[in-house]
C-alpha cells in the first residue's frame, strides 16, 4: 500500500468552537492535538458541543511511498454510532512521488447538536474506515482503520481548568485531564443505569452523579481517627488539590483515607471540568472560640456503621454546593457521609435510621447559626444542617471561591497558600486559636530542604521506606519502623511567613476537634491528636506524621532531631 495516513488533527489551538479543547491524560502525561502515525494514530478530542461553531476543521496528513505520483481522493466512512463526524470527503489532491501532502476539510458540526447528546457528559468511540480513488478509477482502497476517544461536555470547564483558544504547550498542567474525564463520564453512565437509561442532563443531576460515583466507588474511607486531609490543601478561602495522587490511589483495591474536604474538593474539582459552576461549603461554628460543632450520627464513607465522628464532633465540616445558590438554600451534595433520614436524627441508631446521601438537599431551615431539633421529638423536614448537626449547637457556613479550587499539583497548591495577601488574616486566627500569637520561628531562618531529611531514612531503621509523592518542596513517605506502618509528609517552605502559613493549611484541613498544642523538643512548636498524629515545625519545615494505631512519638522525636542536626 502506497498511501497511507501520517496524521490527523481536529484541534484548532484549543478553540472551543473549531474543534478539540487541548487536553491532557493527567499530570505525567500530556496529549499532543496532532495524532500522528507513529504514535499509533489513536486521536482523542474534548468537546463542547454547545460552544461548537457550524464547522469542525479537521485536517489530515497523507504519504505516497510510491515512486510516481498520485492522482487521489480520500474518503472516510464513519463505522461507529452514534455519528458525530459523518462520512468524509476530502478535497482531491496530487501526492507527489514518495511526498507528503496536507489535506483540509470543514465538517458541519450538526451532529453535535443532536438533543440526545445535549448537556452530556459522555465518553465516545469513534471508528472510520480511510480510503483512497484514483482519479479516473471507480475503485476504491482501503487504506486503514482508527479509533478516536471522543468525550462531550456539558459546558465550558471552568478554572482552574483551561478551556480558552491559545498554543499547545506540553507542560500546562491545567488543560482538562482525561483521567479526571475518564471518572466522570463513568459517574454519569452508573447515573443512567440506575435512571432507567436516563443520564443527567443539568448541573445538579450532574453533581448528584459524581458525588455519587465518589461515595460508592470503594476505593476511599473516612480517616476516623484524625479526619485530616490527603487530598485538598485548604488556602484561605480556596482548596487546592493533589490531583495526581487522587488518580493514582483510586487504582489500589484497599481503600485510601481521605476527609471532608478530601471529598468536596474532590467532587467540585470534577464538576468543574464538566463546565458544571461547583464550589465548597465550609461549615463551622460561627460562634467565639469556633470550637466545633457536635453532631448526630452518621454513617462515613467507606463505613456501614452509624455513628458520630471522633469524640462526637466535627472541628468543621465540607461539602460540594451549587456555586449560583444563595447560602440557606444552597443545595448541599456530600460524598463523605450518609445522614438519617428517618424522624428522629439525633438518636443513636441504628435502629429506625434510614441513610440518605446529601444530593442537593437545602442546607439549612433557618439562616440562624442555632439548630433546633430537638431530640425525640419527630422531625420530618429534609435540611443538611439539622439533619447533621445536633440540637442547640452553632453552625453555618460559608462558600469556598465558588468557582475555582486551586491548582492540581502540590506546588501549584503551596503558591496558591503563599499567594494569598487578602486571607493572611484567617491563618493566623487560626494559629491564634491554638495559641500561636506571634511568630515563634527565627528571624534568621536556615532554609531546609529534603536533603534535610536524609539521615533519618537513612539510619533511623527503617524497614520499609516508599515515596509516594515528590515535587521540589514537598515529599510524602509510607515508612515501617520497629513493624509499625507510619505516613511521613515533609513540606519545605521558602520563608519564614510561608511557614507558617503552610502549618495553618494543615491545621485547617484537621476535622478531629481533638488537635491541641504539645511539646516535642527541637521543634518551633508542636500539635497532635492522641498518640496517632502529630504536626510540628522545625526552621522552614513543616512535618506530619500519622499512623493508624501506632505511636508515633518515637520517629517524631527522632525525625525532629535530624532535623535540628542539620540547621
Amino acid at each position: 500500500m502506497s498511501i497511507k495516513i501520517n496524521s490527523i488533527c481536529f484541534n484548532q489551538d484549543g478553540d472551543p468552537a473549531a474543534g478539540s479543547l487541548h487536553c491532557r491524560v493527567d499530570g505525567n502525561k500530556p496529549i499532543p492535538p496532532r495524532f500522528e502515525l507513529g504514535d499509533g494514530l489513536s486521536p482523542v478530542g474534548v468537546f463542547v458541543p454547545s460552544a461548537l461553531g457550524p464547522n469542525i476543521p479537521i485536517e489530515i496528513g497523507v504519504d505516497n511511498t510510491a515512486p510516481t505520483p498520485i492522482n487521489l481522493i480520500i474518503t472516510a466512512k464513519e463505522t461507529s454510532h452514534p455519528s458525530l463526524f459523518g462520512n468524509l470527503t476530502f478535497p482531491g489532491v496530487m501526492v507527489p512521488p514518495r511526498g507528503s501532502v496536507v489535506l483540509n476539510l470543514n465538517v458541519p458540526s450538526a451532529h453535535f447538536a443532536s438533543p440526545a447528546l445535549a448537556n452530556q457528559a459522555m465518553r465516545l468511540l469513534q471508528s472510520f474506515d480511510w480510503y483512497y480513488q484514483e482519479a479516473g478509477s471507480a475503485i476504491k482502497q482501503k487504506i486503514t482503520s482508527t479509533d478516536q476517544t471522543v468525550y462531550l461536555l456539558p459546558d465550558l470547564p471552568f478554572e482552574p481548568w483551561l478551556s480558552d483558544s491559545e498554543t499547545y504547550s506540553e507542560s500546562e498542567i491545567n488543560y482538562v485531564w482525561t483521567s479526571v474525564l475518564d471518572i466522570c463520564c463513568s459517574a454519569c453512565d452508573d447515573y443512567a443505569a440506575a435512571h432507567a437509561g436516563v443520564r443527567p442532563n443539568t448541573f445538579a443531576q450532574h453533581l448528584e452523579a459524581l458525588t455519587e460515583e465518589l461515595n460508592t466507588c470503594g476505593r476511599f474511607r473516612y480517616d476516623t481517627r484524625h479526619g485530616a486531609c490527603f487530598y485538598a490543601v485548604p488556602a484561605g478561602d480556596e482548596n487546592g488539590i493533589k490531583l495526581q495522587k487522587y488518580i493514582h490511589d483510586r487504582k489500589f483495591t484497599t481503600p485510601s483515607r481521605l476527609n471532608c474536604s478530601d471529598c468536596a474538593t474532590i467532587v467540585a474539582t470534577e464538576a468543574l471540568a464538566l463546565g458544571v459552576p461547583a464550589g465548597i461549603g465550609h461549615i463551622y461554628n460561627p460562634v467565639p472560640p469556633h470550637n466545633g460543632f457536635a453532631c448526630n450520627p452518621i454513617i462515613s464513607i467507606g463505613g456501614n456503621a452509624w455513628a458520630p465522628p471522633f469524640a462526637g464532633s466535627f472541628h468543621y465540616h465540607e461539602v460540594t454546593v451549587d456555586g449560583a445558590a444563595s447560602v440557606q438554600n444552597t443545595p448541599v451534595f456530600d460524598a463523605c457521609l450518609k445522614i438519617d433520614a428517618g424522624t428522629n436524627p439525633g438518636l443513636p441508631g441504628p435502629a429506625g435510621k434510614a441513610a440518605q446521601l446529601p444530593l442537593g438537599i437545602p442546607f439549612a431551615e433557618t439562616a440562624l447559626n442555632n439548630v433546633n431539633v430537638p431530640v425525640g421529638v419527630p422531625y420530618v423536614n429534609m435540611f443538611y444542617r439539622e439533619r447533621l448537626v445536633a440540637d442547640g449547637e452553632d453552625c453555618n457556613f460559608f462558600a469556598v471561591n465558588a468557582k475555582e479550587v486551586g491548582g492540581l499539583s502540590m506546588e501549584n497548591a503551596l503558591r496558591v497558600i503563599y499567594d494569598s495577601e487578602t486571607d493572611k488574616g484567617q491563618y493566623w486566627r487560626l494559629l491564634q486559636r491554638f495559641g500561636v500569637i506571634e511568630n515563634p520561628l527565627p528571624l534568621a531562618m536556615r532554609n531546609l530542604n529534603k536533603e534535610a531529611a536524609s539521615d533519618f531514612f537513612e539510619e533511623s531503621g527503617l524497614t520499609t521506606c516508599i515515596m509516594l509523592e515528590e515535587s521540589e518542596s514537598h515529599t510524602v513517605y509510607d515508612v515501617v519502623h520497629a513493624g509499625e506502618q507510619y505516613q511521613i509528609e515533609l513540606i519545605f517552605a521558602p520563608g519564614r511567613e510561608e511557614t507558617l502559613m503552610v502549618i495553618a493549611s494543615k491545621l485547617a484541613g484537621v476535622a478531629n476537634p481533638e488537635i491541641k498544642s504539645l511539646a516535642l523538643d527541637f521543634t518551633n512548636f508542636a500539635f497532635g491528636i492522641d498518640h496517632t498524629f502529630w504536626l510540628f515545625v522545625i526552621e522552614n519545615a513543616v512535618v506530619q506524621v500519622s499512623s493508624e494505631g501506632a505511636d508515633v512519638e518515637p520517629v517524631s522525636r527522632r525525625l525532629a532531631e535530624a532535623l535540628a542536626v542539620r540547621q
